[in-house]
């Protein structure tokens, strides 16, 4: 560790040297806003080393110099926004890049007053040629009787044009435009994801008692195709797909009460009601959350069963209840799948299967299985503005798929994507700085109180090392592992020493958090000698000839973890630091690649020891979905231990029992209860899970609170908000609606 950080520093020193002598320099602005409080920021210009390359243990650490004076008057603490403007000077004539920082959350606004509401409607060019070509109905008759109004970020748009992004091979890409279309739930949320929003549903209610929840549709709303929305195509998916055991074997536990399913009615042709056991005061954020089993919309084929609607006029055809038997055979081997059940996933994923109806504002015309996923307005689609104008104003999206993050920064940077919302990293914000203004982009970091944009996880239940398990299970080592790590180093090195360092838990103001002292550093400070005095004392004392620790098998071998890295790995190179920190304490790391989808098949049947991951989607225990998958083993994909969270949904008929350890039985007792408590109820609960886990260190924290990507999107496009909530239940970019997003210049519009 010791060569590494001289190595570091000879870097800094070279590095310095070479800006003397002519290397681009960064100077960066800061402009802080505050209320009550009078703040002066005297910012000198910061020498910037980017892109140089340290190697030590084969580490690759980035490294930024800063040097500032700041002269702070403060009557009272608030938070901070922040703006930052980087200019790149060169020979050529300046450029600047704005790169947006944690601005106040905004967005359109839904309309409920009838006195606000359009009284006549208009369309796009592309449909209304549709229309006079007779191959469309006119808009009045393709819009519901009461569509949903939105009004506008900032101005009315025009209509018109293409937006473009990319992904990373098939990956991500099979759910990436399941985000901009986030308002095909049946609610959503408003622009700082705090208040429940209507979507697809026109108003819902909750009974006195806290045990019912009824959704009221909009009459006349209508699929892509043209076919009616109805009642009937909730009650398809309810019956005939959630409750399919074969579909569905396992049913999930945010849609119950003591591990009980509520019961499902049909009031008519637009309502339908949910009714628990006990009362389900939260019922209505499930339906509004970014991915549980209610809230995904249309899914697409790897999140079956997705909900709470599939259109049952065309699913039945593929559906064994409903099908003929013969027609059914045929549909298979012509897919060449030998069950129903795999036609059936194949044929509801919209971005796959041309035909698959839709309710977001595009559908797809072109597979994204191809290298360019298209996709085109829904003429069908539910929603105006606020002067009548049915939405998207956008006409078509592309997705092209590209094979690595470098080939994704670069066509970024280039301008080739429009609209770039996942897997860029902070580590390209200097090179999408340098070329914004020539390219005509800006780059946005979205605010987010998410606790861990890099953890550790130990698998619980881990299954092929009854030693691996045996330390998982002891808290002591997980403490001392925890220490061993030092988080100033990878907050430098990705970071550009921005985040916050320390445990996974969530920042404030988030309500779920248990409070900073002392719980943002317990376990999780930069403490080696303390890790070594820990590592001795629970028996792994002895050492082999490079010491590093021997077994307690008798074995005379190594402790090896092994932590996989995998082929979307944002940092790389951090798996080699952790791998170097812990070597220090005497803990062999060995970093085996492994792709992704082979990674995806190991976690569930728990044959991955140990593991690096954000968790985004912790921010909020019962909002979002994802703290049961990255800090405590509660959803079927969990790292802490997959068969736990099984032996959990399964209301213990299946999996592995967490006995072996009270606190984390306790920290699953707490999440039942909290799954049907009332708001309130479930922010205590939440701290006190929180206070359980960075005590246990369930999950090891390393540094958090900057939004996971940044995104970068072109100048021209209007209504773009300066901040989206990027918390994992506002389904980032979701909040931004992008069917009011639209291009400024006619040129892009295609006129």
């Amino acid at each position: 560790m010791k060569r590494l950080m001289l190595a570091m520093t000879l870097l800094i020193v070279a590095s310095l040297l070479l800006a003397a002598c002519g290397t681009k320099e960064v100077e960066v602005t800061k402009v802080v806003t505050e209320k009550e409080t009078v703040v002066q920021t005297v910012v000198e210009k910061e020498t910037v080393v980017q892109k140089e390359t340290v190697v030590e243990k084969e580490t690759v650490v980035q490294k930024e110099t800063v040097v500032q004076q700041e002269t702070v008057v403060q009557k009272e603490t608030v938070v901070q926004q922040e703006t930052v403007v980087v200019t790149v000077e060169s020979e050529e004539p300046g450029v600047a890049t704005r790169i947006v920082y944690a601005q106040p959350m905004e967005g359109p606004e839904i309309i409920t007053d009838p006195s606000m509401m359009p009284t006549e409607y208009h369309e796009s060019p592309w449909t209304a040629a549709m229309v006079e070509a007779g191959e469309l109905p006119p808009v009045e008759e393709r819009l519901p009787s009461e569509p949903l109004v939105l009004k506008p970020l900032h101005e009315i748009g025009q209509y018109g044009g293409e937006l473009s992004g990319g992904t990373l091979g098939t990956y991500a890409s099979s759910e990436i435009m399941n985000r901009p279309s986030g308002m095909d739930k049946l609610i959503f949320w408003n622009p700082t994801g705090t208040e429940l929003r209507p979507s697809v549903a026109k108003d819902w209610e909750q009974s006195e008692d806290g045990r019912s929840l009824t959704f009221y549709l909009r009459e006349g709303m209508r699929w892509s195709d043209g076919a009616p929305f109805t009642s009937e195509d909730i009650r398809f998916w309810w019956e005939d797909v959630y409750m399919n055991d074969d579909l569905n074997p396992v049913h999930d536990a945010i849609m119950q009460t003591s591990g009980q399913d509520p019961t499902f009615e049909v009031l008519d042709d637009y309502s339908v009601r949910w009714t628990w056991p006990e009362p389900y005061w939260t019922a209505a954020n499930a339906f509004a959350r970014s991915y549980s089993v209610v809230s995904r919309g249309i899914p697409l084929g790897s999140w079956l069963p997705g909900g709470p609607y599939h259109p049952a006029h065309y699913m039945e055809q593929f559906h064994a209840d409903y099908a003929d038997p013969d027609e059914l055979e045929a549909a298979m081997q012509e897919s060449e799948l030998e069950d129903w059940v795999a036609l059936y996933t194949e044929k509801v994923s919209w971005d796959i299967n041309l035909d698959m109806p839709t309710l977001s504002p595009w559908d797809t015309t072109q597979s994204r299985l191809s290298d360019h996923w298209l996709l085109e307005r829904n003429p069908y689609f539910w929603e105006v503005d606020t002067e009548g104008n049915q939405l998207p104003y956008i006409d078509t999206w592309t997705i092209t798929a590209v094979p690595d993050r470098e080939v994704l920064k670069m066509r970024t940077a280039a301008g080739e994507f429009t609209f770039q919302y996942r897997r860029l990293d902070h580590k390209a914000l200097p090179v999408l700085a340098q070329f914004g203004q020539e390219n005509n982009y800006t780059v946005y970091l979205d605010p987010t109180t998410m606790g861990a944009l890099q953890q550790l996880m130990f698998n619980l239940s881990y299954d092929g090392d009854d030693e691996i398990l045996k330390w998982n299970r002891t808290a002591d080592f997980r403490r001392a592992v925890c220490l061993a790590l030092d988080r100033d180093q990878f907050n430098e090195a990705f970071y550009f020493g921005k985040a916050t360092v320390g445990s996974p838990m969530p920042l404030p103001p988030n309500p779920d958090n248990p409070g900073e002292d002392p719980y943002r550093t317990l376990w999780h400070t930069y403490d080696p000698d303390r890790a070594n005095e820990m590592l001795d004392a629970i028996g792994l004392d002895q050492k082999d000839s490079q010491g590093y620790r021997l077994r307690t098998d008798g074995s005379g071998q190594r402790l090896t973890y092994q932590i996989p890295l995998s082929d979307i790995e944002i940092y790389p190179e951090s798996l080699e630091m952790i791998k170097n920190m812990l070597a220090d304490v005497g803990i062999h790391v060995e970093t085996p690649p492994m792709g992704n989808q082979l990674i995806g098949t190991e976690q569930p049947l728990d044959h991955i020891m140990l593991y690096k991951e954000y968790n985004w989607g912790a921010e909020r225990i019962f909002m979002a979905e994802d703290a049961g998958r990255f800090n405590f083993p509660a959803t079927t994909n969990a790292w802490n231990g997959a068969r736990i969270a099984l032996w959990f949904q399964s209301n213990g008929a299946q999996g592995v029992s967490p006995d072996f350890d009270p606190e984390l039985v306790k920290v699953l007792d707490l999440y039942r209860q909290g799954l049907s408590a009332t708001q309130e109820e479930q922010y205590t609960i939440a701290q006190e899970m929180w206070k359980i886990m960075v005590d246990q260190v369930y999950s090891c924290g390393i540094a958090g609170g900057l939004s996971l990507w940044p995104r970068a999107i072109s100048n021209d496009v209007g209504n773009v908000p300066k901040g989206v909530c990027f918390d994992f239940h506002c389904r980032y970019p979701g909040l931004i609606r992008a069917e009011q997003l639209y291009w400024t210049t006619p040129e892009r519009r295609g006129e």
